[in-house]
């Protein structure tokens, strides 16, 4: 089940989650799932630091550039 936190409409707990290793990877996921979605660093990401909100496909490469080098996923 999709639970909606705030005013970002973003999924609390999702059953699309994807681990991505770059822009493309973030992009195609953004293409199958639609933005916003949230990309997280793997470890260490806690009280809002490791994450970034990804608003629409413009955004993918400063996100993964804010998060890098960390290896991410996507939610």
């Amino acid at each position: 089940s999709v639970r909606v936190t705030g005013d970002e409409g973003l999924c609390a707990s999702c059953e699309r989650v994807m681990a991505v290793e770059g822009v493309e990877d973030c992009r195609a996921f953004g293409k199958k799932y639609g933005y916003p979605y949230r990309l997280k660093a793997r470890t260490g990401a806690y009280d809002g630091k490791g994450n970034y909100v990804v608003r629409d496909e413009a955004s993918v490469q400063e996100a993964v550039a804010t998060l890098s080098p960390a290896k991410l996923y996507a939610e």
